[in-house]
């Protein structure tokens, strides 16, 4: 019982990590606050529906 809390643990661990190195890789990309709320302006149409 004991192995799968820690095999839980670390997948949920590595599951953070990506998610925070994915979100800081991205958040360089913005300039500003507009740039966040309308998506860069780099939204197809099809997306909006």
């Amino acid at each position: 019982m004991m192995q799968y809390d820690v095999s839980i643990l670390t997948a949920f661990a590595l599951y953070l990590l990506a998610m925070l190195a994915i979100g800081v890789y991205y958040s360089r990309s913005q300039q500003r606050l507009s740039d966040y709320i309308l998506g860069g302006r780099r939204l197809v149409h099809g997306s909006l529906l």
